[in-house]
């Protein structure tokens, strides 16, 4: 059996390390439970230190079931209304109390779509039942995602509280351990779960460990991230341990050229160091350019030069500001048209539905209809009879408030056309008098 698994705490006493975040999660549900708060709760932190441990505990100790989607699934805004929103509408019916887990909301948009925020926005506010989310980088959790969340930090555990945990696992598992091997293993290990993974690679098939057994398996690196590699590229530091975190985080190249290029513009001072970065960028990505096409991957080699080791160089030279990284722009701006089209799609779906037809007629055929006759009562009737929400109304129609459209120019044609028929029947008939010879 997975020893993550086996020796995955039952009970949030049997939680190692982040004893007050632990203490505030244990708060929050209880006051979720008590109806003093509405609030889902965002657990955030490294990887392999317990968020998702907690979750499972706390269910287990309020006796409560969980539903979760992981990053492994289809986390749209379709699939979560489908199995989250199924769950909250149905709360009269099942009496026992649930949990629902977004696994990793900050990897929420690599994996689907990003109309997935829009599902798990809805879900906090409809749910009857407590919601938690965990998240690596909460910095990639969507804002207003975050603002119906209170947050919750869980840091690295300490050496000792890692050593502790193997030391346990060994005891139960009667393996004689040497403790200098579990230090080591320890030291290299911050991530508890990592560290236990690495315990059982190392103890397969024998049942003892000491010193003279290779240790290769659990000299694991420590997990960099991107704001690790542009801090150390911007405050100038040696090549080489630049390349040694640039080998641990985990971003293409391709990525890495955004998120310099999107921050040279705020971190250097001079025209000239952006334009000389920029032809270094620009070299760096024609290399990239060339491993694709020739698939030749040694060319990455060049392009890692060109882009590190010229930024570096440039930057132990001049002057520059406070370093705040930023996001790449063009990352959000494509977000959003990806956002407007999976709202779109959501649109031609409910139509689709509504009028028992298919999503390429409702897109190529009722769509522009809808168009045309917009107008406040037709708002109203798709809010109605469809289930458009305000938002999918104003992407719709390219407006906030709705306006007189053909149908009611139409109306009004007709109406105008019906009143001066009337007028005119209204009219006395001139009566026709023959003419007689003298009048001409």
């Amino acid at each position: 059996m997975n020893w993550i698994e086996k020796y995955r705490p039952r009970y949030l006493n049997e939680i190692v390390g982040n004893k007050q975040s632990i203490s505030k999660l244990n708060n929050w549900i209880n006051e979720f439970l008590n109806g003093k708060t509405k609030k889902a709760a965002l657990l955030y932190g490294p990887t392999g230190i317990g968020k998702t441990s907690s979750v499972y505990a706390v269910a287990n100790e309020f006796d409560l079931d969980i539903i979760e989607l992981n990053a492994s699934d289809q986390r749209n805004y379709l699939m979560i209304k489908k199995i989250a929103g199924s769950a909250v509408e149905n709360y009269s019916i099942n009496q026992k109390n649930k949990i629902i887990l977004f696994d990793e909301a900050d990897n929420l948009y690599g994996v689907s779509d990003k109309s997935g925020a829009r599902g798990i926005r809805e879900i906090i506010e409809k749910s009857s039942y407590p919601v938690i989310l965990t998240a690596n980088n909460v910095k990639k959790v969507p804002k207003d995602v975050k603002n119906l969340c209170i947050s919750i930090k869980f840091d690295y555990l300490k050496e000792s509280e890692v050593l502790s945990v193997l030391k346990n696992i060994c005891k139960n598992e009667k393996i004689g351990a040497d403790i200098q091997v579990l230090r080591k293993i320890t030291k290299n290990n911050p991530d508890l779960r990592a560290a236990i993974n690495d315990l059982y690679a190392l103890t397969a098939g024998i049942t003892s460990i000491n010193e003279s057994i290779s240790l290769s398996s659990s000299e694991r690196d420590h997990t960099e991230d991107i704001y690790s590699l542009l801090r150390a590229l911007f405050d100038g530091e040696d090549y080489p341990a630049v390349m040694q975190i640039l080998n641990k985080i985990d971003e293409t190249p391709e990525d890495i050229i955004q998120w310099i290029n999107e921050n040279i513009f705020e971190i250097y001072e001079k025209d000239v160091d952006i334009l000389a970065i920029l032809d270094r960028l620009s070299s760096s990505d024609i290399y990239l350019g060339r491993t694709y096409i020739r698939q030749n991957y040694r060319f990455w080699r060049y392009a890692n030069d060109l882009m590190l080791l010229g930024v570096q160089s440039l930057t132990k030279k001049n002057q520059r500001r406070t370093i705040y990284t930023n996001f790449p722009k063009r990352w959000i701006l494509s977000g959003r048209i990806k956002q407007k089209k999976d709202l779109m799609n959501d649109v031609c779906f409910k139509i689709a539905k509504t009028y028992n037809t298919s999503m390429k007629k409702a897109k190529s055929r009722i769509l522009p209809f809808l168009k045309k006759i917009y107008d406040d009562e037709v708002s109203d009737k798709l809010k109605k009879d469809i289930g458009l929400t305000n938002m999918e109304i104003s992407l719709l129609f390219n407006q906030d408030e709705p306006k007189k459209s053909y149908l009611s120019h139409k109306k009004n044609k007709l109406k105008e056309k019906s009143v001066s028929e009337d007028i005119k029947e209204t009219e006395p008939k001139k009566e026709k008098i023959q003419k007689s010879l003298s009048d001409f």
